[in-house]
């Protein structure tokens, strides 16, 4: 009987990098196609129907969604464009998503001027 072949070690220790490395390829091609959809209205829709081209949801509820992949991504491979992504979202909600008290939703992202919402999110007490 032959016993384990002396490269599973080393191929066993290969297998959880190669699958990090495919999950951040997949994780930063989902998040750049975010970064565009952000780019093009300024602020993320609640859905995108990337066959349309255009929102399927108009509104926005300030989610952390797009930031924490941006962290969990730089975590994963400290790249400097995880932080400037975060960057950008944050200075364009801060531009555009602006109330009394924090920061409030938009009812409707496409609309010119944007009709922000009467919602306040938990991030509403942020006066910074």
């Amino acid at each position: 009987m032959q016993g384990p072949s002396p490269d599973l070690p080393r191929a066993a220790r290969r297998l959880p990098r190669q699958l990090n490395i495919d999950r951040i390829t997949r994780g930063n091609a989902y998040l750049e196609s975010w970064a565009n959809v952000r780019a093009r209205y300024g602020v993320l829709p609640e859905g995108y129907d990337y066959e349309r081209a255009g929102p399927d949801r108009v509104s926005n509820q300030l989610r952390p969604e797009f930031v924490d992949s941006c962290l969990n991504l730089f975590l994963l491979d400290p790249q400097e464009k995880y932080r400037e992504l975060a960057r950008i979202h944050y200075e364009s909600m801060k531009a555009t998503s602006r109330a009394p008290f924090g920061f409030t939703i938009f009812d409707n992202i496409t609309a010119r001027p944007m009709k922000q919402g009467g919602l306040c999110p938990a991030i509403g007490g942020a006066s910074r």
